[in-house]
């Protein structure tokens, strides 16, 4: 199966992927190599693919939208709706020529240690 093939089924894909790589990362936690290298793999492709299926999404100019969870007794449904807006919220920007400086670490340390 294809990367493009997975992308089809766009965000279930990836989260079926990231419960996998948390899984396989857990699984490994003795080897730290392997462990490193299943969470660096695992997370490139569930982003890949969630970048594919924003792509897709922005292309078209149609949303998408699925059920995640239906429990039919309680008639609770968990769904999802990814509009052409949203998705650019999808597409990670560390890759657009952004320069991490010294001043820039310092201000994402700075907020995001617990007060």
């Amino acid at each position: 199966m294809s990367l493009i093939e997975v992308s089809a089924a766009g965000l279930p894909a990836a989260i079926v992927i990231r419960v996998v790589t948390i899984a396989a990362t857990i699984a490994l936690a003795r080897r730290t190599g392997a462990c490193r290298q299943a969470a660096l793999g695992g997370s490139i492709v569930a982003s890949a693919v969630t970048v594919t299926a924003a792509m897709r999404v922005i292309a078209s100019g149609r949303p998408v939208d699925g059920v995640l969870v239906r429990h039919e007794a309680s008639g609770i449904v968990l769904g999802y709706s990814v509009t052409p807006l949203s998705a650019w919220f999808l597409i990670p920007t560390w890759g657009c020529g952004g320069e991490l400086t010294a001043r820039t670490e310092y201000t994402a340390t700075a907020f995001s240690k617990p007060r």
